[in-house]
């Protein structure tokens, strides 16, 4: 009897396979997980197969059946979950009863019992279920099974072990391979499922990415057949996403582009590598020039073969613009439009290496306008500005296509002759030429908004590469700058570096060099010089700075201050005597005894952004009395930044700092800035005082400073008192301060102080 069973049992679970491929293939657009109703049509679905099983049973006696309806309710319940079993248990439980017979409660039982274990095998499974192995759900069809063989105990008239002992085997045989089966075509959905879903969230991601990117991202296929474009490309070309596929991307592009674009997707295509290049065309929707850069790479199939391309271009206009400007804000002058300093510095460079493959003799020539200076201050910045773009115009006209003329800085220009000869001689004679054709073009005033102005210019001209061969851009320039120095001894020169000057230049470095060691190593001293009241006696002094140096023993201020000034160095130089002139006044003021000390402030380093506040806690560290300070400032100082000048000034001022107008009546001499600014004293300078009570124009310059001061209630101090006569001379005609070597010579501190405490 197995033989027919086991053939019934085949028969159903392959009418069983089938029916379910039948709604794998009907439902594959709908997800295992779906919403409420989607899984109540799923259950119902799956009652109608478990009735379709049912109505080709085999049956074993009048009223008790077999099918495959377990393996059906088993899978609803691990795959489909609780709502979609319930409803196709349900309506199977319904025809099952309906049908009626003996094994009708039995085989509604059969059916709760396979949906249960199914669910319950859903909620003991850990991971997902597209993982499923086939042992674990081979394991289900026997516990379903062997379940549904002791359910079957529950038969009425005893009829339970005669229909165990029949069909246990075949069912035990063919029921739990058909559960098996069936799982595995599920689990198998499920991870399509999954695939798909994963698939779409890449694409969606992709096509978000790719929208979101300023290039212009298209594909094609091999024959040039467009599949895809983002939001950009669209909105490039003028059209949407549907009326751009299909199209040929060689059609959107310029006919004398398409052919190259061509080739090129040829090579992408033979060779698989990505390929870049840059380009310019004109723009599809405006048909302006546009730069864009543009990285075509190959679509590859699952397989490897190469199906199409992906071509990313970029518009790199603005990008191309901006360099563009850097460029030029970085290497070129922004009022004449010149090269500036730091490409002549790098053409310098290129010169100078060509020169170690090519031996030749080259020139740089330094200019600088004659009393610039003087047109600037009395016609104002927009003058000044026309006259350098006119000068720079002049000179563009003079010089050759390999010539570089270049701004270095204010009215400082330079020029690069670049190989001018092989042979110093006729190099300096060429050079000289040029300096010559200079002067004559020049001597043609500038006309400069209808108005003519007359100017000349100082040049000084070095020859490279040096001696030695060995040459770089810095001493070049410096060379040159050296020369250019020794021409502005006048107006209209022309000086060349040579020897002589470079020994100068060298001694210069070695002192700059000497004297921050100095500064670092407690090399520096100061002296004092009094200040004399004619009724009060000393009322203070001049601190001047002395330099111990190790091997030209005391140094005066003439010898290194000059070279100071030059650089930054005078601004640590001043910073390092402020530091100990006010240690003085602070020593002086804890034994009770007042000191007033002046102390020279250079413009470079009155300029300096945190010089007030550094003074500030200078005092304040210090424990020096602000009311007993005289900073002692030039009239150079008041030729740039007025207002903020006058506003340090007065800052200073506040705190009881005094201001004494040094060497007045030898600089920019101005009644304004005396009225404007916190001025305490003037200090006259010695070449006034020497002649005064001989020569009447001294006396004269003298007796109007004398004037001036009286009416602005102003402090005089005289520099240079050497004789009794013109200490007559000054008190006949006010109270002044005197300071000179009629009455002591500058001496160290210690001993001024010490004789000035015994007074």
């Amino acid at each position: 009897m197995h033989g027919p069973i086991l053939t019934a049992l085949l028969y159903n679970a392959a009418l069983l396979l089938a029916m379910v491929l039948v709604f794998e293939l009907a439902s594959s657009r709908y997800r295992l997980d779906a919403s409420r109703g989607t899984q109540m049509l799923t259950g119902g679905v799956l009652g109608l197969i478990s009735i379709g099983v049912m109505m080709a049973p085999f049956d074993f006696a009048p009223g008790i059946v077999f099918d495959t309806r377990s393996v059906i309710l088993a899978m609803s319940g691990l795959f489909f979950g609780a709502l979609p079993t319930i409803v196709a248990a349900a309506i199977a439980a319904a025809y099952r009863f309906a049908l009626g017979g003996g094994g009708a409660w039995t085989g509604v039982f059969v059916i709760v019992a396979a949906g249960a274990i199914g669910y319950a095998w859903r909620l003991r499974c850990s991971g997902s279920l597209a993982e499923v192995r086939g042992r674990e759900l081979y394991a289900l069809g026997l516990a379903v099974h062997l379940t549904m063989l002791a359910l079957m105990m529950t038969l009425p008239t005893g009829a339970g072990p005669g229909v165990i002992a029949a069909i246990g085997l075949p069912v035990m045989f063919v029921h739990p391979l058909a559960t098996a089966t069936l799982g595995m075509l599920l689990a198998n959905r499920l991870r399509r499922d999954r695939s798909e879903r994963e698939l779409q969230r890449s694409e969606a991601l992709y096509r978000s990415l790719v929208d979101s990117l300023p290039q212009n991202i298209f594909r094609y296929d091999r024959e040039g057949r467009l599949t895809f474009a983002n939001r950009v490309f669209q909105q490039t070309i003028g059209r949407s996403e549907a009326e751009l596929m299909g199209i040929s991307v060689y059609s959107l592009a310029p006919p004398d582009l398409a052919q190259h674009y061509r080739s090129i997707d040829a090579e992408v295509l033979a060779s698989g590598e990505p390929v870049s290049l840059t380009g310019t065309h004109p723009s599809t929707r405006t048909g302006e020039l546009v730069h864009v850069e543009i990285v075509k790479s190959p679509i590859r199939a699952p397989d490897g073969t190469i199906e199409g391309i992906q071509c990313a271009v970029t518009d790199v206009t603005e990008r191309r613009e901006a360099e563009a400007r850097v460029h030029r804000l970085a290497y070129y002058d922004t009022l004449t439009g010149l090269p500036n300093r730091s490409l002549l510095t790098d053409r310098l460079a290129q010169n100078l290496a060509a020169q170690r493959r090519a031996p030749s003799v080259e020139a740089l020539m330094l200019l600088n306008i004659d009393r610039f200076k003087i047109v600037n201050d009395a016609r104002g910045y927009r003058a000044g500005d026309a006259l350098l773009k006119a000068f720079a115009e002049r000179l563009q006209d003079l010089l050759r296509s390999g010539d570089t003329l270049a701004r270095m800085i204010g009215d400082e220009f330079a020029i690069l002759l670049p190989d001018v000869s092989g042979r110093a001689d006729r190099a300096s004679r060429r050079a000289l030429t040029v300096a010559e054709k200079i002067h004559a073009e020049l001597r043609r005033p500038l006309l400069i908004d209808g108005e003519e102005f007359a100017v000349s210019a100082s040049i000084g001209i070095t020859l490279f590469p040096d001696e030695n061969g060995e040459d770089s851009p810095e001493a070049v320039l410096r060379r040159a700058d050296t020369a250019l120095h020794r021409a502005k001894a006048g107006t209209d020169q022309t000086a060349f570096f040579d020897t002589v000057m470079g020994e100068s230049a060298t001694q210069s470095f070695r002192v700059e060099r000497d004297l921050r060691h100095a500064l670092a190593h407690d090399e520096l001293c100061l002296h004092l010089q009094s200040l004399i009241h004619p009724e009060r006696g000393t009322i203070g002094a001049e601190v001047l700075v002395r330099w111990k140096h190790p091997v030209f023993g005391l140094l005066y201020p003439n010898a290194f201050v000059p070279i100071a000034e030059e650089s930054t160095l005078i601004v640590e130089l001043g910073s390092w005597v402020l530091t100990e002139a006010c240690a003085l006044i602070a020593v002086e003021a804890r034994a009770g005894r007042e000191l007033r000390l002046s102390v020279n402030i250079s413009p470079r380093q009155f300029r300096q952004r945190d010089f007030v506040p550094r003074l500030k806690t200078l005092l304040a560290e210090s424990g020096a009395a602000p009311r007993q300070l005289t900073l002692e400032i030039t009239e150079g100082l008041f030729l740039h930044e007025i207002d903020e000048i006058t506003a340090r000034m007065n800052e200073l001022a506040a705190l009881g700092v005094r201001f004494s107008i040094d060497d007045f009546g030898t600089g920019y001499s101005s009644l304004a800035y005396l009225k404007r600014l916190p001025i305490h004293e003037l200090k006259i300078d010695k070449s006034f005082i020497q002649d005064a009570p001989d020569d009447p124009n001294d006396a004269a310059l003298v007796e109007t400073i004398l004037s001036v001061a009286r009416h602005l209630q102003l402090d005089v101090v005289a520099e240079g008192v050497e004789t009794e006569e013109q200490a007559a001379f000054l008190s006949r005609r006010a109270s002044v301060i005197h300071q000179g070597y009629l009455y002591d010579r500058p001496e160290a501190a210690e001993r001024w102080l010490e004789r000035w405490r015994q007074v």
